[in-house]
């Protein structure tokens, strides 16, 4: 047997019998077991991490698809998936037969040093990922062989736990080959290369789905397909189309690549997907690598990021496991070195020239980026975020690869922070964009809801033109990187919420954050926006270290229990009474919290009215609280204030109104949102001392009513109606004694323990004995210590018994001197008279002075039976001439003065005008007498009327500014009736004082003054029925008195102003007139009943 027979006969024989002497056989079956090991090896990597090969097994085919030769240009790929089986199919040129036996063995056909840079696969290993699905894979095609096609079949079975099993398996099909000549089932094609149609899908692969593993294998890989197989066209220019046959799903998707625009740098790529939209993408590419990004469309420009999604880079083909080569585009690099697994690019050595080349080609990526960002911003793109991604990515890092690729990291950061990569919500210019280096990301929390209600916070605060808009936030967040990355910005790019509360407290003020905030947004609704936001978020205790919550002055404070508090929104204490505690230098709105601000469930001490009471009440107690400047504009501040204006009759603002009178300030009351709960005690007792002090300092009743402007009756009735408030009141009722507030009869103001009232009810005291009194002892001057009449308070009394004992000690005492030095009693010669002939007149009353009356007749001869007298007694024309001067009244000065003015006798014309003066007068008392009848029956009726608390008090004043007062003891207020009377059918005018105009216009907005209206019946003959039913009611008159008043103001204000020209008005009587008919049109129906009605309105 020669050598080649023994060879040949060898190789027939199986693996396990080759004779072990036989060195070829020996070889051969080495081979075979090396093949067998890598098999199993590489077998074992991949079911050991099917994660990855289950994404894997497509692209490996694909690659190998694109990588055989094509005579149509471009390589068209179906793949069709069963329920138990997936076939990938291409329309690649022919086998060769070392393609052939290179599956088989698992051994690349191609260049191991990969110079074709038309061929993707570099190792020839990556096929066998694909048995991932299925351990035996039918593979179908056409082999050029010999210059002849021939079609054949072969099986690569690669099941078994040991490589001993695959041996026989991979000989098999090695055998198999090896006959090509001579089987016929490889079937001769002729002139194929004449009849082979672009549409021809020979070559085919086939794998049965044994398990639910592989299925899902299989469905893993081809759903992988939509997102990564876009791009893979776009760097794959030799792949005309991808067809996916989904049996399962009744689906056929195919994908195409159509170029748009290529300028020789940059490509626009439209892939076509024939039941889903299309995908767009932006490539920018050099000789050595391209950088991809997706955008919604060509004209939107809306660039769509997939940051750790999908494959980032590509060798042509994704890199599966690439997903966290974080890089700002698709970066594909056809001469990248990719990991065997094709998972990653090896890039941590910095002497194997596979790393060295990757890192080259990555510094190239980073320009190009540049280049590529500079781009899209020319053109307009959107989502700029994108080219920002810039993130270390996720490798196992050398000390020297990653300072290495920071510094690549950083210097690509300080490019963008110079770009205008920022879109805003904020248009200036035409532009919306701003560039990084002046913006800032809003930061916060631990997920996408917390991120976007702190940008909400943010966004008014530092401006919508220095932040990307809201709908960008989350995606610029991501692209900015993880928190240990950020120092590669060279700034704070982030803006955190410490950030935030330094610079809110670094405004000091809500003026200064209101000068601030952008937007319609109003700057106390931020702030509760952003205590909303801290409070959710329990990061309540910022609120402690930083000044950032308002006062009522506004200045923003920590919140500390020693600087702010609460204002008690039920209590709450108004900006008036804050304004007085300011004034007394203890400033309250320093500790208040806006009132506006809102910050609910936190623990807050409450301030309310009644501490602020307690605080202004305790500084003004204080002795030296007087002795401010201001002290009595402070009182005024606190006084004036009143919950509605509606309702004025209260004591204190009753007492207040009469200080302004008095003191002539310009405050008025004011309405304020609450009093409940302070004490306006301190500040009235103040205010009332001061008041009778001012009220002493005038000294007299003069002196007030020229400090009010008024008439003294005027004067007086205000005064009275003041001293008797203060004793209605029980509280203060005391302040009547501090100070000469009281007026004596002379008008002169004395302390109130001082004065005695005028006799009593049933028995007052005699003008004309207290005058006589006086006469007779000028030490004893009662009108001194007498309360002036009109002032009607209640104190002790000076009774009458009392001024008789007086009258006759007097007597008694002069009697005494008379004794001593005779003549001594004719000093009193006159008053002694008088008191005799007061005694003649009041008979019953005189009995009182008993001495005097034992007395008189002896003291009157003593003084009348001189011999003059005896002279005159004898002379009757003389007696009855001196009877006539008596009764007159005349006096001696009097009738002397006439005598000298008409020492000849009267004239006639004297006498004519004394006649018709006479008449006048005897009339006018004729009627004063007939109204004062009247007056007392109006009296007497309108006690018969019962009132509601029945302690009604009803005076007769006779005079003055009125002739009736209704009075409540209880409530201290008072209605004025000014009575008149005429004759029945009257027409003549009603004539009204001045002063009684006066009051009805002062009276007029209480409602509390009326005229009362009474004709009178024929003869006079009237009761109490008649009045009631005949009285007519005249309802404030004082709106229409006002211009007799004004008329009246105008003169005196005119009059008498000793100036060199001057309008001189002596002795001048002016009176008010009302017409009748008028006066009767005005009244109406309204009578006695309306007119009770109103007193018990006014009186409650």
């Amino acid at each position: 047997m020669n050598f080649n027979e023994n060879i040949n006969k060898q190789q027939n024989l199986p693996i396990e019998k080759v004779d072990e002497d036989d060195v070829d056989a020996i070889i051969r079956k080495n081979n075979y077991k090396l093949t067998a090991d890598k098999i199993k090896e590489k077998l074992s990597k991949i079911l050991n991490d099917p994660s990855q090969s289950a994404k894997r097994w497509i692209w490996e085919l694909m690659q190998n698809a694109k990588d055989v030769k094509n005579k149509f240009g471009k390589v068209s790929v179906e793949i069709e998936l069963f329920n138990d089986q997936l076939v990938f199919r291409h329309n690649g040129d022919p086998f060769k037969m070392a393609n052939v036996t290179g599956l088989i063995q698992q051994v690349s056909s191609k260049d191991s040093n990969n110079t074709d840079e038309e061929v993707t696969g570099k190792f020839g290993t990556g096929f066998i990922a694909t048995h991932l699905l299925s351990d035996v894979i039918t593979v179908n095609g056409i082999v050029y062989h010999k210059n002849t096609h021939k079609e054949f079949e072969v099986v690569l079975d690669r099941s078994g736990r040991t490589s001993e099993e695959l041996l026989p398996k991979i000989e098999d099909a090695l055998e198999k080959v090896r006959k090509i000549d001579t089987d016929s089932s490889f079937r001769t094609i002729e002139n194929y290369e004449n009849d082979r149609e672009e549409e021809h899908y020979h070559t085919s692969f086939s794998y049965i789905l044994t398990n639910d593993e592989k299925k899902d294998a299989a469905k893993d890989g081809i759903a992988d397909v939509e997102n990564t197989l876009p791009l893979t066209l776009v760097n794959v220019s030799k792949i005309k189309q991808v067809k996916i046959i989904d049996q399962i799903q009744n689906t056929i998707s195919t994908y195409k690549s159509e170029d748009i625009y290529d300028d020789g740098q940059i490509r626009k790529i439209q892939i076509k997907v024939s039941n889903g939209k299309s995908r767009y993408f932006i490539t920018y590419y050099t000789a050595e690598l391209s950088l991809s990004v997706e955008v919604n469309d060509f004209e939107n420009l809306k660039l769509i990021e997939h940051f750790g999604k999908t494959p980032n880079l590509y060798r042509d083909f994704p890199l599966i496991g690439s997903d966290k080569f974080y890089f700002p585009f698709v970066f594909n690099g056809n001469k990248l070195h990719p990991t065997e697994e094709r998972s990653g690019i090896p890039i941590h050595s910095e002497s194997a020239a596979d790393h060295l080349d990757n890192r080259r080609l990555v510094e190239s990526a980073f320009e190009a980026a540049k280049v590529f960002t500079n781009y899209l911003l020319h053109i307009g793109a959107q989502n700029l975020y994108v080219c920002a991604m810039s993130r270390l990515p996720d490798e196992k890092w050398q000390s020297a690869s990653k300072l290495w690729y920071e510094s690549l990291q950083k210097d690509y950061r300080s490019f963008l922070n110079k770009k205008t990569l920022i879109e805003t919500d904020f248009l200036e210019n035409g532009k919306q964009n701003i560039e990084l280096d002046f913006a800032c990301l809003p930061f916060y929390g631990d997920n996408e809801n917390d991120r976007l209600k702190f940008y909400n916070i943010v966004a008014p605060f530092i401006g919508r033109d220095k932040i990307p808009k809201k709908e960008l936030l989350i995606n610029w967040i991501k692209a900015s990187g993880p928190k240990d990355e950020l120092k590669s910005w060279g700034r704070n790019i982030r803006y955190s919420i410490v950030e935030l509360l330094e610079e809110l407290q670094g405004l000091k003020n809500l003026d200064a954050l209101s000068s601030r905030i952008q937007g319609e947004i109003k700057a106390i609704d931020w702030l509760n926006g952003l205590y909303a936001f801290l409070i959710e978020y329990k990061e309540t205790d910022y609120l402690k270290e930083f000044a950032i919550i308002p006062n009522q002055n506004n200045c923003f404070q920590k919140l500390t229990p020693d600087t702010l508090h609460l204002e008690d929104k039920e209590f709450n204490i108004p900006d008036e009474f804050l304004n007085v505690l300011n004034d007394l230098g203890d400033d309250w709105k320093n500790k208040l919290i806006h009132r506006e601000v809102k910050m609910p469930g936190q623990n807050i001490e409450k301030k309310d009215l009644l501490l602020a009471s307690n605080r202004i009440n305790e500084i003004i107690k204080k002795d030296d609280f007087r002795k401010r400047p201001n002290y009595f504009k402070i009182v005024i501040d606190i006084l004036r204030n009143i919950t509605s204006l509606e309702n004025t009759e209260n004591f204190r603002i009753e007492i207040f109104q009469r200080g302004k009178q008095l003191f002539r300030f310009e405050e008025n009351v004011r309405k304020v949102s609450n009093t409940a709960n302070f004490n306006f005690r301190n500040a009235l007792n103040i205010y009332i001392e001061d008041f009778n002090s001012e009220i002493e300092s005038l000294v007299n009743i003069y002196g007030l009513s020229k400090k009010l402007n008024i008439d003294k009756p005027t004067a007086v009735f205000w005064l009275d109606n003041y001293l008797n408030r203060l004793l209605s009141k029980q509280d203060y009722s005391h302040h009547i004694q501090f100070g000469n507030i009281v007026p004596n009869r002379y008008e002169e103001f004395c302390a109130y323990d001082d004065l005695k009232n005028f006799g009593t009810k049933e028995s007052p005291l005699d003008d004309d004995l207290i005058l006589i009194l006086n006469k007779l002892d000028t030490s004893q001057d009662w009108n001194k210590i007498l309360v002036l009449d009109g002032i009607n308070i209640d104190c002790q009394p000076k009774i009458f018994e009392e001024l008789a004992v007086s009258v006759d000690s007097a007597i008694i005492e002069i009697e005494k001197q008379e004794a001593i030095e005779i003549g001594y009693i004719n000093s009193f010669k006159e008053s002694i008279f008088k008191l005799i002939e007061w005694c003649n007149q009041n008979e019953s009353r005189s009995n009182y002075l008993k001495h005097f009356k034992q007395r008189k007749n002896d003291l009157w001869v003593k003084f009348s039976m001189t011999n003059e007298i005896l002279t005159l007694i004898k002379d009757e024309e003389a007696i009855g001439t001196l009877r006539l001067i008596k009764e007159s009244k005349v006096s001696k000065e009097q009738l002397a003065d006439l005598l000298d003015f008409y020492p000849n006798g009267l004239p006639q014309n004297l006498m004519d005008y004394a006649k018709e003066d006479s008449r006048k007068k005897k009339e006018f008392s004729n009627l004063l007498k007939v109204g004062s009848k009247v007056e007392q029956l109006f009296v007497e009726t309108l006690k018969d009327f019962n009132f509601l608390s029945n302690r009604e008090e009803i005076v007769h004043a006779g005079g003055g500014s009125y002739d009736i007062r209704v009075s409540s003891p209880e409530t201290g207020k008072s209605f004025y009736i000014e009575l008149k009377s005429c004759k029945f059918q009257n027409t003549d005018p009603i004539s009204i004082a001045i002063s009684q105009a006066k009051r009805a216009v002062s009276e007029l907005k209480n409602e509390n003054f009326a005229i009362v209206v009474i004709e009178r019946a024929n003869e006079n003959v009237m009761d109490v029925e008649y009045v009631r039913k005949n009285c007519k009611y005249f309802k404030n008159p004082g709106e229409y008195l006002i211009h007799i008043v004004d008329g009246y103001n105008t003169i005196e204000e005119t009059a008498n102003k000793n100036e060199k020209v001057d309008l001189r008005m002596d002795n001048a009587e002016f009176k008010g007139s009302l017409n009748y008919k008028w006066v009767l049109d005005k009244i109406g129906d309204s009578g006695f009943t309306e007119l009770i009605k109103d007193i018990n309105k006014v009186l409650l």
